[in-house]
C-alpha cells in the first residue's frame, strides 16, 4: 500500500468533532451573588431592616470619624484607604473599607447574611476620642466586633497603603462635607 493511500484512509477515519446543535442553549457558569444581595433578596422584612440600620449606623459613624481625622495637621495622618466594594466581581463579603493611621473601620455582610462592623483603633492622638465614640455606640444590636490586626496595626496599615495605591487619598484639612 502506498503512503498516500494510507494517509487518505487515516483522514477518513480520524475523529472530527461535530458542532453542537444550534438550538442548544449555551452553558452558563454559576457565579454566586455577593452576600449583601442575598441578604436583600431572601431575608425577612425584620432582618432587612436590621441590616439597613447597621449600614446606616456604619456610614453615619464613618462620617464622624472622617470629621475627626480631617483636623489633624499632618498630611500623613490624613492619608486614608477607602474602598466601596459593593460593585466588585468576585467579592462576596466586603461592603466597604476605611483605613487610616488611627482606625480601621470595615463593613461586611457575613455568610450568615448579617451585616457586621469590624474595627481596630491604632495608637494615635485620636485613640481616646475614637474609643469613647465607639464605646458608647457599641452594642450587640450593631454587630460591632473589635479585630486585632496581625502583625500589628501600623505594619498592617503600611502594607495596605503600599499595595492598594488606587484607593488612597488624603482627607482635606478643615471642615469638609461628606
Amino acid at each position: 500500500m502506498k503512503k498516500s493511500s494510507r494517509i487518505k484512509i487515516f483522514e477518513e477515519y480520524r475523529y472530527i468533532p461535530k458542532e453542537p446543535p444550534q438550538d442548544t442553549p449555551p452553558v452558563q457558569v454559576y457565579r454566586s451573588k455577593p452576600n449583601f444581595k442575598k441578604a436583600e433578596a431572601i431575608a425577612s422584612e425584620e432582618f432587612r431592616h436590621r441590616n439597613f440600620l447597621i449600614r446606616q449606623y456604619y456610614y453615619r459613624t464613618l462620617k464622624e470619624i472622617k470629621q475627626l481625622i480631617q483636623y489633624l495637621p499632618e498630611e500623613s495622618d490624613r492619608l486614608v484607604y477607602e474602598r466601596c466594594r459593593r460593585a466588585e466581581k468576585g467579592n462576596e463579603e466586603n461592603v466597604h473599607d476605611f483605613f487610616s493611621p488611627q482606625i480601621r473601620f470595615h463593613l461586611i455582610c457575613h455568610y450568615d447574611l448579617q451585616y457586621y462592623i469590624h474595627y481596630t483603633i491604632g495608637d494615635s492622638s485620636l485613640k481616646e476620642p475614637l474609643t469613647k465614640m465607639l464605646r458608647y455606640r457599641t452594642s450587640s444590636f450593631y454587630n460591632m466586633v473589635h479585630v486585632t490586626l496581625q502583625p500589628d496595626f501600623n505594619t498592617y496599615y503600611h502594607n495596605v497603603i503600599d499595595y492598594q495605591k488606587d484607593h488612597i487619598h488624603i482627607l482635606p484639612f478643615g471642615k469638609a462635607h461628606y
